[in-house]
């Protein structure tokens, strides 16, 4: 049957606008206003954190990539952008729901893979051409993240 027999044989009625969700999202949690329980809950300590951990991550890339002018800062860039891609899965998230699953090594394993993007995304931003003003800033945000993975890493040994 092609797609255009299907629409004949069930004409739509009404539209349906789709609402944030996943598979594993039950009525409780829309209830309660949590679309990704096992990815992005607002219950989550360490989901919040890890999100927030990543946020810092790619922007420091964004950030690298847009202004890396040397052949330095693009080559530790290129890596930083590279490895983010391998960094962006959602394994880490999904372990660290703790409903049930929970399994720190795959959380630490994306912690690790976010800290090699960021760590090469910072040294571009060191060695460019940037204010040092600018890369104070950058130096804030690199601290920040790194408080954070300490964070998640402590929650880690919570549970």
């Amino acid at each position: 049957m092609t797609l255009s027999q299907l629409l004949d044989l069930f004409p739509g009625r009404h539209r349906i606008e789709p609402r944030p969700s996943s598979w594993s999202t039950g009525p409780d949690d829309l209830e309660h206003g949590n679309p990704y329980p096992l990815w992005k809950s607002s219950d989550n300590v360490v989901h919040q954190l890890q999100w927030q951990h990543l946020q810092i991550v790619i922007e420091l890339v964004r950030k690298a990539v847009e202004i890396a002018t040397t052949d330095e800062a693009k080559h530790h860039a290129q890596v930083a952008r590279e490895t983010l891609d391998r960094a962006l899965h959602s394994d880490q998230f999904w372990w660290a729901s703790r409903r049930p699953m929970w399994e720190p090594n795959i959380v630490n394993r994306g912690l690790m893979e976010q800290r090699e993007a960021i760590l090469n995304a910072y040294k571009a931003l060191r060695v460019s051409d940037q204010s040092e003003d600018a890369k104070r800033e950058d130096y804030y945000r690199y601290i920040s993240a790194r408080d954070l993975r300490e964070k998640i890493t402590d929650q880690l040994f919570m549970f």
